[in-house]
């Protein structure tokens, strides 16, 4: 599997509450576990296979992360290289008005994503933010855009989940409220 694919797969993965392992057997697979260790699917560089026992919504959250990180993987291939503007080894993976985001692949294989805005004459880039995880970065770029106000959180897939959770059982929790309010 190819080291920005893996990155990203792994980071997206994270927000479902799952890791990605290498298999002790083969190294060409990496497995998807939970925290147990109890492995819901294995990937390689040609394909995946998810286990039947796997329950739906898992399926679709690993089958959604697993297309995006390869998506991203065919972005990062195909993206301009930044070396013109002084920033070597940098990719432009996106950008906003006068803000760039940028990923690089490090020598030790892990990503760094940074965002920077380009100088007045639009020749140069400066006043770079790092990080680790690519959604921190496409948040910062938001936020650098003033796209989404600072101390802002865009919700990922799983959060929004619990949020609707926790709202519908609020709203079970006021009707049952109001039914006692109008016995009495």
């Amino acid at each position: 599997m190819n080291p920005v694919e893996k990155n990203y797969l792994k980071e997206l993965l994270e927000y479902i509450g799952l890791d990605l392992r290498m298999d002790d057997k083969e190294s060409e697979y990496s497995i998807i576990c939970d925290a147990e260790g109890i492995a819901y699917a294995r990937v390689r560089d040609g394909g995946y296979h998810i286990n039947d026992s796997v329950p739906l919504e898992k399926e679709y959250q690993i089958q959604d992360a697993i297309q995006r990180a390869y998506g991203f993987r065919v972005q990062f291939e195909r993206s301009e290289s930044l070396d013109s503007l002084g920033v070597n080894g940098y990719r432009k993976i996106g950008g906003f008005g006068d803000a760039v985001l940028a990923a690089k692949l490090m020598q030790d294989n892990r990503m760094e994503y940074v965002v920077w805005n380009y100088d007045a004459n639009r020749k140069g880039l400066n006043q770079g933010a790092y990080c680790s995880q690519l959604e921190t970065a496409k948040m910062k770029l938001l936020e650098r855009e003033h796209i989404l106000p600072f101390g802002y959180k865009l919700l990922n897939v799983t959060e929004f989940t619990r949020y609707e959770q926790m709202k519908e059982s609020e709203e079970v929790l006021n009707a049952s409220w109001e039914d006692e309010e109008m016995e009495r």
